[in-house]
């Protein structure tokens, strides 16, 4: 009733990235207070999952976009979250895109963004991380951590470092590592879900995984996933897969934003990905396919 009747209105009567980073500031706030950490992990036998050795307490978690920065991570599991995942996070800060750069869609229950990976950089948000890590009370619940290619970046050597920098800088803090190469607000970078790129990217990074062990939180290397996009054809989707079980991922996050605005008015034109209640049923067929 509180948020319905009284805090709702008021965010929604803010340009939307206002009202997301002035939510961001109160959270990170009071995530430096130790009363507001204090509590039990929302879970039940029954819920509890398992992933690659990494121990979920229950299976909803907090997506990538929210918290790009990992500027609130020690409250999010006082909402119920079973795991969080920050980012994404790119090797260089950017800024993002030009604003504005999201649109509420209430009618629809949907969401456009264009960020574009507005971000401070691995090293800045690696620093954050660590501070968290050196008090193992802080973390009460896995953390993922999401990487992406930093806008400016061009050619195949150059993105591969790019994202060797990103992980090789974050991949010790986390309980897992998002590699996000489905992004429809970052130019190419859905070029990177072609079977022979996404092999050599998601090759060089498992070799970084366990070149790194030793330096991790857990002395082994790092659980890999990657997230990929709702609006590739079956066939490519099948090939995301297929890759992933070949170089042994510990998974595949399905899925990202859609450009598509199938099922949706006309008079939606606004560029940029969709996210909420319209891509339930193509996200969910992705995850049926793979």
């Amino acid at each position: 009733m509180l948020y319905k009747n009284v805090l709702r209105p008021i965010l929604f009567s803010q340009d939307p990235e206002v009202a997301h980073e002035t939510a961001l500031d109160i959270l990170s706030a009071l995530a430096r207070c130790p009363l507001a950490v204090n509590h039990s992990v929302l879970t039940h036998p029954s819920l509890k999952v398992q992933i690659d050795g990494i121990d979920f307490p229950n299976p909803i978690g907090l997506a990538a976009g929210c918290d790009k920065n990992g500027r609130a991570v020690r409250l999010w599991p006082r909402f119920g979250f079973g795991f969080v995942e920050i980012g994404t996070i790119t090797a260089q800060p950017q800024q993002g895109n030009p604003k504005p750069r999201i649109f509420r869609l209430p009618e629809l229950g949907a969401l456009i963004n264009r960020l574009g990976f507005n971000s401070e950089g691995s090293q800045k948000v690696a620093k954050r991380i660590e501070l968290l890590r050196e008090d193992s009370h802080q973390l009460s619940v896995p953390l993922g951590i999401n990487i992406g290619k930093t806008k400016l970046v061009d050619g195949e050597n150059e993105i591969l470092a790019d994202y060797r920098t990103s992980f090789c800088r974050l991949a010790k803090f986390a309980d897992f590592v998002v590699v996000n190469i489905s992004s429809p607000n970052t130019p190419g970078l859905r070029l990177l879900q072609e079977r022979s790129k996404l092999t050599s990217l998601l090759r060089m990074l498992k070799e970084e995984s366990a070149l790194v062990a030793n330096a991790g939180i857990s002395g082994k290397a790092t659980p890999l996933f990657v997230k990929i996009s709702p609006d590739m054809c079956e066939e490519d989707t099948i090939d995301v897969a297929e890759t992933a079980l070949e170089l042994n991922l510990s998974g595949i996050i399905a899925t990202n934003t859609t450009v598509s605005r199938e099922g949706i008015s006309d008079e939606v034109e606004l560029n940029g990905g969709l996210s909420g209640r319209p891509l339930r049923d193509r996200s969910t067929a992705v995850i049926r396919q793979v």
